[in-house]
């Protein structure tokens, strides 16, 4: 795996309640526009659809949670990745690190630097929906 890029952002809500969110995947629906449905399946992986084009029409994503550290791990049907969201509090503040990795042998035919000023704008715009939720306070 190589680094393909990293987000921040800052969270006005407690890190307990972001990790909630990031720590259950039924809830990407509500801050990933993009997919449509998470399903369980089985030994903790869940099936992910998407109702959009993306890089991954399908994918398997597997969660591990580390302390600070929320894991993504994703097998997709064109590319595999991970995403870490490490998660430092300050108060009722919440500072999300999200970095991305990526397998290096990518996407056959696409080279990753041209996906990647794409799929960066594309996480950060889930970023910013994930804190809405979160600062919303709604469980869903």
């Amino acid at each position: 795996m190589q680094k393909f890029f990293d987000n921040t952002i800052t969270i006005q809500a407690n890190p307990a309640a972001v990790a909630d969110i990031l720590a259950n995947p039924q809830r990407l629906v509500n801050w990933d526009e993009e997919i449509n449905t998470v399903a369980t399946t089985a030994n903790h992986t869940f099936a992910i659809h998407r109702h959009r084009d993306a890089i991954n029409a399908a994918e398997e994503l597997t969660v591990s949670n580390k302390g600070d550290v929320i894991s993504y791990h994703v097998q997709g049907d064109r590319l595999n990745y991970q995403v870490d969201f490490a998660l430092t509090g300050d108060g009722d503040d919440t500072v999300v690190v999200q970095t991305v990795v990526v397998d290096p042998a990518g996407v056959a035919g696409v080279p990753l630097k041209l996906l990647r000023p794409v799929a960066r704008r594309g996480f950060m715009q889930n970023l910013r929906v994930l804190a809405t939720v979160a600062e919303s306070g709604i469980t869903l």
